[in-house]
């Protein structure tokens, strides 16, 4: 339960050819300047999604729609998968300071890893948080502390137990007219997918 973001995604490994790990859609120049910028160390540690890729300007236009830029915020990412999402948000909304957890330790691991190289300061360590279990549990989380609860590619990969336990926590932790925003193809229904298809 509580499963990562994301369709697929690929560790990189030292030495390995980035071309034949990862095609022609854009994740290869991605990982190319991974590998080039960042620590080895780092970047063995690092998944690169590239479902994550594609979608994250989509979904930043709509969390800008949700929170003005120049004002201070607290947000949550539940089941962040790799990272790259939470660093791409909080690069581009300095203002916002995001809360990333997960599940799975190699997608933890990940997520720091993206932290550390990045440089990121406007967000903190994951924790690690299963959605199935009741939002008490949740790595001490106060209840209406949360501008937004964001979360994506998990509701239509997961139990129907991680998805009732996402909406009970976002009641919860939300702050009176917060907003919880949810990402996947659950949302449309599959066969409405095809316009973002892309974005998947």
């Amino acid at each position: 339960p509580g499963g990562s973001a994301g369709c697929r995604w690929s560790v990189l490994q030292p030495g390995e050819s980035l071309r034949r790990r990862v095609g022609a859609d854009g994740e290869t120049e991605t990982a190319r300047r991974l590998w080039r910028v960042w620590r080895p160390a780092l970047v063995r540690s690092m998944i690169v999604a590239p479902a994550a890729e594609r979608n994250k300007e989509p979904i930043l236009r709509v969390i800008r729609r949700q929170l003005k830029a120049a004002e201070p915020a607290l947000a949550l990412e539940l089941a962040s998968g790799s990272g790259q999402h939470t660093v791409h948000f909080a690069q581009a909304m300095p203002t916002v300071v995001w809360q990333p957890s997960e599940l799975e330790q190699r997608s933890l691991e990940s997520i720091s890893a993206y932290i550390a190289a990045t440089r990121v300061e406007n967000v903190k360590q994951p924790l690690n948080i299963d959605c199935a279990q009741s939002w008490e549990h949740w790595g001490g989380l106060q209840p209406n502390t949360f501008d937004l609860i964001l979360n994506i590619n998990m509701i239509h990969i997961s139990e129907m137990k991680c998805t009732k336990g996402l909406f009970k926590g976002a009641s919860q932790l939300l702050k009176p007219n917060a907003v919880l925003i949810t990402y996947g193809k659950s949302i449309l229904g599959f066969e409405r997918c095809e316009h973002i298809t892309e974005a998947c």
